[in-house]
Formats: C-alpha cells, sequence, structure tokens
C-alpha cells in the first residue's frame, strides 16, 4: 500500500522578518528643569521622568515568538536616563545642563530574535537655575563731581 501526500513549504528570507524602527535616528530636547514624578502603584513607589522621546520598534516574526525588549547601551552618562518596554525614554534623575548638555545614546531594540541599534541624540536646554552670586556683600562706589 503506498500512501501519497503534498505539503507546502513557503521559505521567507530572514530580512524580510529582521526587526525595524521606525526612524533612523532620533533627536529631542528637554529642559533642564524636567519634572521627576514620585507615583505609588499599588505600595511599589517608582519615581518616573519627564518623557522625551519614543523609539518605536516593531517586527513581522509571529506573536507567539516575539519578545520585544529596548535598552540603552552607550552614551548614557550617570544613568540618567531611561527606556521602558514599550521605547519611551524618559528622564530617570534631574537633569543638569550644566553637568551634561547633550547625550548621544544608542538603544538596541530586539524582538526576541534578532537585534537593530538606532542613534538617539537628546539635547539639555539650558534654564535660568543658578541665583546671582557676587564676591563680596558690600561694594563701595567712589565718584568725582564734575564741574558744569
Amino acid at each position: 500500500q503506498q500512501l501519497t501526500a503534498t505539503i507546502n513549504v513557503t521559505i521567507t528570507p530572514e530580512w524580510v522578518l529582521a526587526p525595524a524602527l521606525e526612524h533612523y535616528s532620533y533627536t529631542a530636547t528637554v529642559t533642564e528643569n524636567a519634572a521627576l514624578q514620585n507615583n505609588l502603584y499599588f505600595f511599589f513607589p517608582t519615581v518616573t521622568g519627564t518623557r522625551i522621546t519614543v523609539v518605536r520598534g516593531f517586527s513581522l516574526r509571529p506573536a507567539q515568538i516575539t519578545n520585544h525588549q529596548y535598552r540603552i547601551v552607550a552614551g548614557n552618562r550617570g544613568d540618567d536616563l531611561t527606556i521602558d518596554s514599550n521605547g519611551v525614554l524618559s528622564s530617570g534623575k534631574a537633569l543638569d545642563r550644566e553637568r551634561t548638555s547633550t547625550y548621544h545614546l544608542v538603544v538596541r531594540y530586539t524582538d526576541g530574535v534578532a537585534v537593530i541599534s538606532v542613534p538617539v541624540n537628546i539635547t539639555v536646554a539650558d534654564v535660568n537655575d543658578n541665583f546671582p552670586a557676587f564676591s563680596q556683600d558690600l561694594f563701595t562706589l567712589l565718584s568725582r563731581k564734575i564741574a558744569p
């Protein structure tokens, strides 16, 4: 006895399924006085900063095999910035332009199978947050009277 079966195989090139990003690079500006907020969710305190930009990645792989993750892999001096599981880039600490005026980040996005990186440039805008200071408490001015 002989059985016959037909099997259809579709071969999809790996590059078709590779993860991609919405932009080739991201640029944003945030003021140095960007607020940090303390939140209390179900008794787990968290600090969330100002939302700066969103890195958007996507994948054509089937949902059951994807595990989308974002990570800052370079340029995050002092761990001042954070990125969440949705690609939202925020200030993780109070920013100080006099300490760091720009961040040149590399953000890595993975769909759980392949990885892609993107540059993200953040400029910290100055705010007049330094009070005037004088070298002494009292100044004396001497002036001559000029005759008419």
